[in-house]
């Protein structure tokens, strides 16, 4: 009974427990079989198992003993370089732990390579804080990914000058874009590039003719009896464009009451008259322009004296 109640208290190991337990232990090398202290190690088991096994130690040796989370089956062990600039990329190794100890022996990673380049409008300028991802293969995202695929992602960000730079980067093809938060599927626009060898620099991944979607919004007043007041502002300046220019359709409820009207530096008021007493809404739609894409603004309500 007494020692029923430790098992239930686990302050015991039980014949069922032990029988269960299962411990992995290996080494992560690089390309000369040295080992590499301080890369992370977890397992994963389809969208939902995962286990995190800490760091490589000195000799690039990791040993886990009795770690809840795993059971036995197959498993994949990633091993990551977790650094801001991974030195090493993403490795990969599918096992079938067994109850009890595992020895996966070496665990050889590759030097991380990295891609350059540039986002560029239709006009030719270069484009600031626009995200960049590549995709392995063609660019197809796969229907049900399994996690390797998001470890191969490859993510940027252009700076001032519209350059970007990608690091961790494993050998094989890969497909980049520019994302932008409104996009709801990856664009057409994009570029391939191959990484040939560990530790390759890859240049000249320049993505071209890129529209930026605008921020667009309107705000009104009624100033007097039948009048109301509407400034409306276009704004692509956290890409580098100062102005944005384009023109824009003005409507009333449903009804368009004014066409293909331009931006004078982003802003536009207008003064409308002979409106009905009472609420009134507005929106417009803006065209876009040679560097920006179309865009609704925001819907508002004017209550007209």
């Amino acid at each position: 009974m007494a020692a029923f109640a430790l098992a239930a208290a686990g302050l015991v190991t039980t014949s069922a427990q032990a029988a269960t337990t299962v411990s992995v232990s290996g080494r992560v090398v690089d390309a000369n079989g040295v080992g590499i202290r301080g890369l992370s190690i977890s397992a994963e088991r389809g969208d939902e198992d995962y286990a995190d096994l800490g760091l490589t130690r000195t000799g690039g040796t990791f040993n886990v003993t009795g770690y809840g989370d795993l059971t036995p089956g197959t498993w994949t062990i990633v091993v990551s370089d977790d650094d801001a600039n991974p030195e090493y990329s993403t490795t990969f190794k599918s096992v079938t732990l067994v109850a009890g100890a595992n020895a996966l022996g070496d665990i050889q990673v590759q030097l991380s390579s990295t891609a350059e380049g540039s986002v560029t409008a239709p006009s030719g300028r270069k484009l600031s804080n626009v995200e960049v991802i590549a995709l392995p293969g063609d660019g197809t995202f796969p229907d049900e990914p399994d996690p390797s695929f998001f470890y191969s992602l490859g993510f940027g960000q252009t700076d001032t000058s519209g350059a970007f730079r990608m690091t961790g980067l494993s050998v094989g093809q890969y497909t980049a874009f520019s994302v932008f938060e409104e996009d709801q599927e990856l664009p057409t626009h994009h570029v391939s590039f191959d990484v040939a060898t560990p530790g390759q620099t890859v240049t000249g991944v320049n993505l071209t003719g890129i529209k930026v979607p605008p921020s667009v919004r309107i705000k009104g007043t009624s100033p007097a009896k039948g009048k109301a007041t509407l400034t409306l502002t276009v704004s692509a300046a956290q890409y580098g464009i100062a102005n944005a220019g384009g023109r824009f359709d003005l409507y009333l409820g449903s009804k368009k009451i004014r066409s293909a009207v331009g931006f004078t530096n982003g802003s536009r008021t207008v003064h409308l008259i002979g409106l009905a007493a009472g609420k009134r809404t507005f929106k417009f739609k803006y065209l876009g322009s040679t560097d920006t894409r179309s865009a609704w603004s925001n819907k508002i309500t004017v209550t007209v004296r």
